[in-house]
């Protein structure tokens, strides 16, 4: 049987609790006059898509396990010996719990730094820093990637859904004004 790294177990379980966690406290806030103005829009649809994630990752290491489970008695016969170290690319791929320490220290200090600076440099190095933290080493993959997030979502919330954006101010909704 093939030795695998299992990344996918305790990031789904805190994805899909934090996805709940937005979810419930989202639904909490006022609406006054509908969703579209809410303040609690933008944590439902992060909470929404979070736990969507985290079903994904649960998934997908269901079905990895299943069909390793399947293979697994034909590659015991003709067992070599395994090799137990990981083969991570990236410096938070290690499969311990230093993942957990890391994402929630970087979560942290994005909600944090929301609470002084504009949304879209906070996101920008967040989202370059993940990607580059989880693997990416194409600075233009990381670069294009991390920024077209960035005014996506600046975009979609303030000119499409006409709502908030999280942090203290929004640089792009401020030149569209």
């Amino acid at each position: 049987m093939r030795l695998v790294q299992d990344t996918r177990l305790i990031p789904g379980i805190l994805t899909g609790f934090l996805g709940v966690f937005l979810l419930y406290h989202g639904s909490r806030m006022p609406h006054p006059r509908g969703w579209a103005s809410s303040p609690g829009l933008f944590p439902i649809i992060i909470g929404a898509v979070l736990i969507g994630l985290a079903a994904l990752l649960l998934i997908e290491r269901w079905r990895d396990l299943s069909l390793e489970r399947q293979t697994g008695d034909e590659e015991d016969k003709d067992a070599k010996p395994v090799d137990a170290t990981p083969d991570a690319t990236g410096p938070f791929l290690k499969g311990d719990f230093t993942v957990v320490i890391a994402i929630s220290a970087g979560l942290s200090a994005y909600i944090f730094a929301l609470d002084f600076l504009p949304y879209e440099p906070v996101t920008l190095f967040s989202l370059a820093i993940g990607m580059w933290a989880f693997g990416a080493r194409s600075l233009l993959h990381i670069a294009l990637g991390a920024s077209a997030f960035t005014l996506v979502i600046v975009l979609l919330f303030t000119q499409v859904l006409g709502t908030l954006i999280p942090g203290t101010s929004s640089l792009i909704d401020a030149l569209l004004q």
